[in-house]
């Protein structure tokens, strides 16, 4: 569920979008 909230904030927020592929990058690793 988190990520499907993740995403949606994403969409209406595109800025956070670099923020947010940064931090699934780094616990992706």
């Amino acid at each position: 569920m988190s990520t499907s909230i993740r995403i949606a904030i994403v969409d209406d927020h595109p800025l956070f979008r670099e923020g947010v592929a940064r931090s699934l990058g780094e616990i992706g690793g």
